[in-house]
């Protein structure tokens, strides 16, 4: 059985994340945080970025929200790190 037979990325918002499908159907989700916080402020960040949110009327948490955030709560607002791979099915 072929290990995948697509795979999008994105990389906005609070997490990179990879999305990729078997062949059965199946589609799998693999997610690392972009942002180094504490974990004991996760819920707190997160909270006050989806306020941000839906105060900008925005459909998802984008960088913009997560950075508004930490910066309101005094946490480093910069990305743990970036990438410039290429992205999008077939890739």
């Amino acid at each position: 059985m072929p290990p995948t037979t697509a795979s999008t990325s994105s990389t906005g918002g609070a997490f990179h994340s990879l999305y990729t499908q078997d062949p059965t159907g199946l589609v799998i989700e693999l997610v690392v945080e972009k942002y180094d916080f504490p974990a004991e402020r996760r819920g707190e960040v997160l909270a006050l970025a989806h306020e941000k949110r839906v105060e900008d009327g925005s459909g998802f948490v984008d960088d913009e929200h997560m950075q508004a955030a930490l910066e309101e709560l005094g946490l480093n607002p910069e990305p743990r790190f970036e990438g410039d791979a290429p992205t999008g099915a077939g890739v």
